[in-house]
């Protein structure tokens, strides 16, 4: 079954302040103690591609070529994501409605997008840890090559994704994250129990003790 944005959502188009607001807003507390925010992206079904859009072109709305790229990505590679799929949905049919405007995409389009741009992903949740997806590639996983800056993204309020950007700016255009900002969001409002871990294989799981471990997600 392909999970689209018109599924059990109600109104076509939504955004994080009247869905899971709470998570939303203490998340924005957190990030606003490393100065950074939550820049909102249309909860539309595409929010994780608007949000790498956003960080990589600086604008949401090139979110459909990078949908593309990344479909096309997993599709020449099926052997690292075909595992990840379940067994009841063949992967090239898995691959087929990824490709569709407004189908959900998660954890394995992350990996994709960090592997093909060749890019670290750090993604910002509540708890206090930053998860970083390397954009190695697969078989160079000790790579240190990247073609550009990590990109800063936020997951919160039940399955969606935000831009994440400096409190002072730039709000627009790309967002030049500042390097002493990077690290992970101190001190975590909740325990660890509260952070939900990508289901992409991981490398090494962070300590519960420090609040500047990271996951890295291979």
């Amino acid at each position: 079954m392909v999970r689209t944005h018109s599924e059990g959502q109600g109104s076509k188009r939504h955004s994080s302040k009247t869905h899971g607001y709470d998570d939303f807003t203490r998340l924005n507390r957190a990030l606003k103690k490393i100065g950074l925010y939550c820049k909102e992206m249309d909860g539309d079904g595409n929010c994780l591609f608007r949000a790498l859009a956003d960080q990589v072109d600086g604008t949401p709305d090139t979110h459909s070529r990078h949908r593309v790229a990344v479909c096309d990505y997993m599709d020449q590679h099926a052997d690292e994501f075909a595992p990840f799929i379940d067994e009841s949905q063949p992967f090239p049919q898995y691959v087929y409605n990824m490709r569709r405007l407004g189908v959900f995409a998660g954890n394995l389009e992350l990996v994709a997008f960090a592997r093909n741009y060749r890019v670290d992903i750090k993604v910002y949740q509540l708890g206090g840890n930053v998860f970083v997806i390397s954009g190695a590639p697969s078989d160079q996983p000790n790579s240190t090559q990247r073609n550009m800056p990590p990109v800063h993204i936020a997951y919160h309020s039940y399955e969606h994704y935000s831009s994440v950007r400096n409190r002072h700016g730039p709000h627009n255009g790309l967002p030049k994250i500042k390097a002493s900002s990077q690290d992970s969001i101190a001190p975590p409002l909740d325990d660890q129990a509260g952070v939900v871990l990508p289901k992409a294989a991981v490398k090494a799981r962070p300590s519960t003790h420090d609040s500047r471990a990271h996951c890295i997600i291979m």
